[in-house]
């Protein structure tokens, strides 16, 4: 799991043999490659660069606890930000681990808008840090009602989706 130029031996030798190998997804993989329902190998999230132990460990709880994640908003506001922090949320889309979740594609992660400061990533992540806030206050208040206001999504803008080629580069840095 460790070594990417092993992992990268193993990928070759399942493709030679007819075996398909998925790319890391949150709400299928496990920490260690797995084989899906399909017969797949899905790679685990645990060999992505940059996804810590703890991180790897908090998203598969959460998924396990409260079911896939229907979207990348609801994963941050879901997961252990403390835990699964920007460096891990940009690892895991690099290698497209959230591509499933639709609605974003890889390039709008990383993308600023014009006029912007913060990337996709960075507003997702504050995002989610003010909405687990939110709920860790309203459950903490003397009668568990909060606000009983939704904090808006922010806008994530659109741009040019990135080549083969491009994703192809950053998924090699991040799982080889």
């Amino acid at each position: 799991m460790g070594t990417i130029d092993k992992i990268k031996i193993f990928i070759e030798e399942a493709k030679r043999t007819g075996v398909e190998v998925l790319g890391p997804d949150v709400n299928e993989s496990s920490r260690d490659f797995d084989v899906n329902s399909d017969g797949a190998i899905r790679f685990g999230l645990a060999a992505v660069k940059g996804a810590g132990d703890a991180a790897v460990e908090a998203i598969i709880n959460e998924r396990e606890e409260n079911g896939p994640f229907k979207n990348i908003w609801d994963f941050v506001e879901r997961v252990d930000l403390r835990k699964v922090n920007k460096k891990t949320v940009e690892s895991l889309a690099y290698a497209g681990a959230f591509d499933s979740l639709g609605e974003l594609h890889r390039a709008q992660f990383f993308n600023i808008g014009e006029g912007e400061q913060s990337s996709g990533i960075e507003k997702l992540v504050k995002y989610g840090s003010v909405a687990q806030a939110e709920k860790s206050s309203a459950q903490m208040s003397l009668f568990g009602g909060g606000s009983g206001i939704e904090m808006p999504k922010p806008k994530i803008p659109d741009c040019d989706k990135w080549s083969d080629l491009v994703k192809l580069r950053f998924e090699k840095e991040v799982v080889g």
